[in-house]
């Protein structure tokens, strides 16, 4: 994320309690899947606030922020093209998206095989600081294309209520990042993606007390 290891740690607490509570909640639900992103979301960004502390005291690279970088582009490259598909596809009800949602389960599952593949013949990328973000080098338009496909038609697809104006804001955040960050994209996308995504759960949690 952008600004300073403190502001990462900030966000990692706040998503982790949110998630937290969700998860709780939702248990016994099919949204279940959909519960935990917050949880995910805290676990990247917490795992980039370690990052940013190795950098800014010269102790890149060691074990620990090896460790965390790996983490975070994990979740970043790897995870969410396929817990996002999933996870919509897990809560939804009617055949007719389940079976848009499994195509793109399909090809989120292929981009991670040609993207694991990529980094597996250019060894590790050597995270850097730029104008106050961390970046871990510049994606080709085509995969970021791609990757917004997969991971943002779910919210358009599910029945789930106000899921589509969630990914309506989500999709604004992915042009801002791309046009005004592209030295950092995934870093600051990912920061703006975890912000946005809360309020689809607080939502979710809203919707769960009326039913009950």
């Amino acid at each position: 994320m952008c600004f300073s290891a403190e502001a990462s740690f900030t966000t990692a607490g706040i998503l982790a309690i949110i998630g937290t509570v969700l998860v709780k909640k939702f248990q016994e639900d099919k949204k279940i899947l959909l519960s935990f992103i917050p949880l995910f979301f805290a676990l990247q960004q917490f795992s980039e606030g370690i990052l940013w502390v190795a950098l800014t005291h010269d102790l890149y690279p060691n074990s620990w922020s090896l460790l965390a970088q790996g983490i975070y582009q994990f979740i970043t490259y790897i995870f969410w093209p396929i817990w996002i598909p999933l996870a919509f596809r897990y809560a939804e009800k009617h055949s007719w998206r389940k079976s848009v949602l499994n195509i793109l389960l399909i090809l989120g599952s292929l981009s991670i095989l040609k993207l694991s593949l990529t980094l597996l013949s250019q060894g590790i990328v050597t995270p850097k600081i730029v104008q106050h973000s961390i970046t871990y080098g510049e994606s080709p338009d085509l995969f970021k294309l791609l990757y917004a496909i997969i991971v943002l038609v779910p919210f358009f697809i599910s029945s789930l209520p106000n899921a589509g104006i969630v990914g309506l804001i989500i999709g604004i955040t992915f042009f801002v990042a791309s046009y005004f960050y592209a030295y950092a994209f995934a870093s600051v996308w990912c920061f703006f993606a975890a912000v946005v995504s809360v309020s689809l759960f607080l939502l979710l949690k809203r919707k769960k007390k009326k039913i009950l």
